[in-house]
């Protein structure tokens, strides 16, 4: 995305290509680390608050 979105359109994850964070989910799971996942909750945020 540009930053600028039209009403209507929903914000998508930037992380699409690079993955960062599924690679960080699995690197967490595979050390038993405690991963707290801040990109979701954003990402549903920003779609219920709209442009």
């Amino acid at each position: 995305m540009n930053g600028q979105m039209k009403p209507g359109e929903a914000y998508v994850s930037s992380f699409n290509k690079r993955r960062f964070p599924d690679l960080l989910k699995k690197v967490a799971a595979e050390h038993g680390v405690t991963l707290v996942d801040l990109n979701t909750p954003s990402l549903a945020y920003y779609n219920q608050s709209g442009v």
